[in-house]
């Protein structure tokens, strides 16, 4: 495991909160955390915790448990960090980050939002974002997706799509997306809500994405926020989801 000092310290102040909330841990599965708490290494990582590369405009505001969230699209930054030892596909796994909108999407609709990605092109992408259509509706309206291409062309891409919570308010206050994969099935959820299911024809694993060594966080054409990203080695339960899901929110998520 690759740790700067910076990255000790920091891992060391976190000890605290996941004391205080052992949801966080979910039994010891934490791979890797993100929290962007005024820096953008991981606080916790299996792999390399050190950005592989920072796109754009570094800067922070109070985020979703307490402490600082990263600003990301336009006039914020993309993170990319390494896949190796922080993303496996050959296992079982769960993926999430929390949101937020930075400016009003009501009056002036972002085209897409890309929250999670990895690879691109004719080698194969895959990807968690916010639909673009219908174009002129605000994000709060349009589904969450799961894009899925891969380079062996005998494998059937896909587009999987997961309609937001009717109670939820996208524009406002912090919501969470989550991302969770266990043999020929994926699992999205929308704000703590049950894992819906999706089978595909067969498992996502490793070597689909071999080409690519790194994955990334936010996109640039798009204004919002991020926070408290986390990978666990392990599909989490949807009661481990609705926690993490009410312990962001009574930390001041919304």
């Amino acid at each position: 495991m690759k740790k700067s000092f910076f990255s000790v310290i920091t891992l060391l102040s976190m000890t605290t909160l996941y004391a205080q909330y052992p949801e966080i841990v979910a039994g010891g599965a934490l791979s890797m955390c993100a929290s962007f708490d005024g820096y953008t290494a991981a606080d916790l990582s299996t792999g390399n915790n050190i950005p592989y590369q920072v796109r754009g405009k570094t800067a922070f505001t109070a985020g979703v448990n307490g402490g600082k969230a990263l600003f990301s699209g336009k006039n914020g930054a993309t993170i990319v960090y390494e896949c190796k030892n922080n993303l496996d596909f050959d296992k079982p796994g769960t993926l999430m980050v929390w949101f937020k909108a930075a400016e009003n999407w009501h009056t002036n609709p972002p085209p897409f939002i890309i929250f999670w990605g990895l690879g691109g092109g004719p080698k194969g992408y895959l990807g968690l974002r916010i639909s673009r259509y219908p174009v002129k509706d605000c994000p709060c309206r349009r589904n969450l997706e799961l894009w899925i291409y891969h380079a062996d062309p005998k494998r059937k891409p896909a587009t999987l799509t997961l309609q937001p919570p009717t109670e939820s308010k996208l524009c406002q206050g912090w919501h969470l997306v989550a991302l969770a994969w266990s043999g020929d099935q994926v699992f999205m959820s929308y704000d703590g809500t049950p894992f819906r299911a999706y089978k595909l024809d067969q498992p996502i694993t490793n070597a689909d994405y071999k080409h690519f060594t790194h994955f990334s966080l936010g996109f640039q054409d798009s204004s919002f926020l991020l926070d408290d990203f986390r990978i666990y080695g392990k599909k989490l339960s949807d009661d481990e989801l609705l926690k993490i899901w009410h312990q962001g929110i009574k930390k001041g998520g919304n």
